[in-house]
């Protein structure tokens, strides 16, 4: 049997044999697991893989933010320790052989067929089922088509996506000429980055707000002066002197509440200067080559700052990462783990919609492509 994960699903499959879960359609993940344990020559191992913090999201349309499973990292073949032994299924060699088909299936695999260039390559996504688009190209037509459209996926989701074909070229010009747009008006990223962080109150308003404030917290602590001295001088009695006395205390508390949260506000404004200062330095390098920039440049400008795109219909969702700090100018922000937490942000995330999407090309209500 020739060890090709796709293979052995399909033929699983076929003959109606469920997965280790119950599920009729196995994974490629779980047959490629079965195929590298060598507990099937006779010899159980321990301390084959150490476990670590994930270092991705499992899926890029999942929200920034959001902590994942840990994962395993294989260890050297040195480190392993023999645990037992059992009755073998397959010999040595038939095992070694199974692995070097294994890593000659890794090296010719579609994910590293790069014949033909494509621009968004791994980061389109459909916006109808969530899945990946890939490139595909036959009789000289290009299209980003969605893998929910390949038999296997539609078989575990109960039918084929409906999504249509994107032309790549069509698809790949639109976001680069919005992705210029973006990088040469630096302006729209700002406005962005305050209407994220909630700048509602401009300085002068800020300013006039907290004077309003100490004025309104001085006439309280006079109130609660003069409250005093009537208490003292047997004007009001000890009920009423210690009611009244706990409302200007607590409006007293509330006026420093909102102090606070307006100088909390004036230190945001400030980082928020300083951020759109350093974002506007960088867009203005980067327009600099814009114009002559050759296909590699492009690529590597995109992956650096688009997360994905997403296509639905007549509408596409162009998720933007912006670097923030000299560190996210160089590193891709799905390769960041610190990006996916709450804290020590490199980069801002925003979207945009471009629509309507004017579609052409050849066949693209046609599902040719989605049968191979």
């Amino acid at each position: 049997m020739e060890p090709r994960s796709r293979g052995i699903v399909n033929r699983l499959f076929e003959h109606g044999v469920t997965s280790p879960t119950g599920k009729s359609r196995w994974r490629h993940t779980t047959v490629r697991f079965l195929l590298c344990n060598p507990a099937y020559t006779g010899t159980l191992y321990a301390c084959r893989a150490r476990a670590r913090q994930s270092l991705g999201r499992r899926s890029a349309l999942q929200p920034i933010g959001k902590r994942h499973d840990g994962s395993m990292t294989p260890r050297p073949r040195a480190e392993w320790v023999a645990a037992g032994s059992i009755p073998a299924l397959v010999t040595q060699e038939q095992y070694d052989l199974v692995q070097q088909k294994l890593e000659r299936n890794r090296q010719f695999a579609s994910r590293n067929n790069k014949a033909h260039d494509y621009l968004l390559r791994g980061l389109v996504s459909c916006g109808l089922c969530g899945l990946a688009c890939t490139g595909r190209t036959l009789k000289g037509y290009a299209y980003y088509t969605c893998a929910g459209k390949r038999a296997m996926e539609a078989a575990s989701k109960g039918g084929r996506c409906r999504s249509r074909l994107t032309p790549v070229g069509q698809l790949d010009e639109v976001v680069w000429k919005d992705l210029c747009e973006v990088i040469q008006h630096p302006d729209l990223i700002a406005l962005e980055l305050e209407r994220a962080w909630g700048g509602q109150w401009l300085p002068e308003e800020m300013r006039a707000r907290r004077a309003s404030l100490r004025r309104a917290r001085a006439s309280l602590e006079q109130q609660l002066e003069r409250l005093t001295e009537a208490y003292m001088g047997g004007v009001i009695r000890l009920e009423e002197y210690a009611r009244r006395r706990r409302e200007l205390e607590e409006k007293t508390d509330a006026f420093k509440s909102q102090e606070l949260e307006l100088e909390q506000q004036a230190e945001r404004r400030n980082e928020l200067k300083e951020m759109v200062s350093r974002v506007e330095d960088y867009c203005r390098r980067v327009s600099e080559v814009l114009a002559d920039a050759n296909f590699e440049q492009k690529r590597r400008l995109i992956e650096l700052l688009i997360d994905r795109v997403i296509v639905t219909e007549e509408e596409i969702d162009v998720r933007y990462v912006i670097p923030t700090s000299a560190s996210g100018e160089h590193a891709r922000f799905c390769h960041l783990r610190t990006n996916y937490l709450p804290s020590d942000a490199q980069e801002y995330h925003f979207r945009r919609v471009v629509s309507p999407f004017e579609w052409g090309g050849v066949a693209l209500h046609k599902s040719n492509l989605a049968e191979e």
